[in-house]
């Protein structure tokens, strides 16, 4: 099992993380590494995502913008839904979870306040968006093609999003329903992409969205690509900070925090935060209780996430809480946390895994090889990663089975 979680760890963990730090200790020695190996843990949290959302009143965007914030239409902070309420400057939405995460709700262009020209993308600060979503809730419009070809022309990533299909589907239903809901989503996207070639763009990615339901056609697909077209440290932080709103952004939160806990472990073992089992393990837990607390509050698991759930759905928190199997025994108390490291630090499994990552990094593992600390981390944060991902996918079934 441990030589299985390395392998894991060696499959997220990128050649040139590896180079970086083989680099520095080769410039620098081992002198304040664990300062480097700090900056690396916790640089997601001072990284900028910036997300233009544009299309016309009343397509969507604001329960989009609730959607992926982790809010209800009526919640307090929420965007207004279906006030007619014309956008006349940018309106940031910042996720609760990290305000560094900032969804932009853009004037519609085309009116005489933002007339289709050069002045629209300035006055909308164009440059200041990673990409944008054009949104759509029927016919491609004209103000559609203009859109998509600035953006292209300044080469910037744009997907195109046709909302409230459920609407198509209300009239086309009838004794074959799949059948013609299939037909239905292959004619949308079809007649969206021959728009597309008609004003002379190509390969437009087009997303068919529920404008209820989060699990149904191209959500999870919407944010999957969006994710993977950002470089990889707006891609941790983006996947870090908004809540488990699918089964494949769970899974990719539990590849991020692979991806982490690599460097976690290795600042463990420079470093020695976490001492050999029999000396103070209590006083000096903290890098390792700090980081679990992390794993929790990012799968939604933490009691304040699931209380806001509870309140969302309608169940009482133990609702939730009876659902979980790791998390539940590590929600209540830091003392379980620790008792558990000292278990698996007595264990041969740990330092089965530091003699298999000095294989991985020979310099690194010259610093670590001696280090029991090191080995306990990895093998007791990769496994604690898995058990609270089956975690977060055993609630969201829940939550899918309390407001469908």
């Amino acid at each position: 099992m441990a030589t299985a979680c390395v392998d894991r760890t060696c499959d997220v963990v990128s050649e040139e993380e590896i180079r970086e730090l083989e680099y520095y200790i080769k410039k620098h020695g081992v002198k304040r590494i664990d300062e480097v190996l700090k900056q690396k843990v916790h640089a997601w949290k001072f990284v900028q995502v910036n997300i233009g959302i544009m299309g016309e009143c009343a397509t969507g965007k604001s329960t989009f913008i609730n959607r992926i914030r982790g809010l209800n239409d009526w919640d307090q902070g929420a965007a207004e839904v279906g006030t007619g309420d014309v956008t006349r400057s940018p309106r940031p939405y910042r996720h609760p979870r990290n305000d560094s995460l900032v969804l932009w709700d853009l004037p519609g262009v085309g009116t005489p306040l933002f007339p289709k020209n050069e002045q629209y993308l300035k006055r909308i600060h164009f440059d200041r968006y990673d990409f944008f979503l054009i949104f759509s809730d029927g016919s491609f419009s004209e103000t559609d093609s203009w859109l998509a070809r600035q953006i292209a022309r300044k080469s910037k990533r744009f997907f195109f999003v046709r909302t409230k299909v459920d609407d198509d589907m209300k009239n086309v239903r009838g004794d074959e329903g799949s059948v013609i809901e299939e037909d239905v989503l292959k004619r949308i996207h079809n007649d969206c992409q021959r728009n597309f070639r008609l004003t002379g763009l190509t390969d437009v990615q087009v997303f068919i969205v529920s404008h209820f339901e989060t699990d149904k056609w191209d959500f999870e697909l919407l944010l999957h690509t969006v994710c993977s077209s950002l470089p990889e440290i707006k891609r941790s932080m983006m996947m870090l900070s908004i809540g488990p709103l699918s089964r494949n952004v769970i899974k990719e939160k539990r590849k991020a925090l692979q991806r982490r806990a690599y460097t976690v472990s290795l600042l463990s073992g420079v470093a020695g935060a976490i001492p050999i089992p029999g000396l103070d393990l209590a006083a000096d837990a903290s890098v390792l209780l700090e980081e679990i607390t992390h794993y929790l509050k990012t799968f939604g698991l933490d009691s304040d996430s699931l209380k806001h759930l509870a309140n969302k759905t309608g169940k009482k928190i133990d609702y939730y809480v009876n659902t979980l199997n790791a998390g539940k025994l590590l929600l209540p108390t830091k003392k379980l946390i620790i008792d558990t490291l000292v278990k698996y630090a007595t264990e041969h499994a740990a330092e089965s895994v530091a003699k298999q990552f000095v294989k991985l990094l020979p310099i690194i593992g010259q610093i670590i090889s001696g280090s029991v600390s090191y080995g306990t981390t990895l093998y007791l944060l990769l496994d604690t990663i898995q058990k609270l991902e089956a975690d977060a996918i055993q609630v969201f079934d829940e939550v899918l089975r309390c407001t469908t």
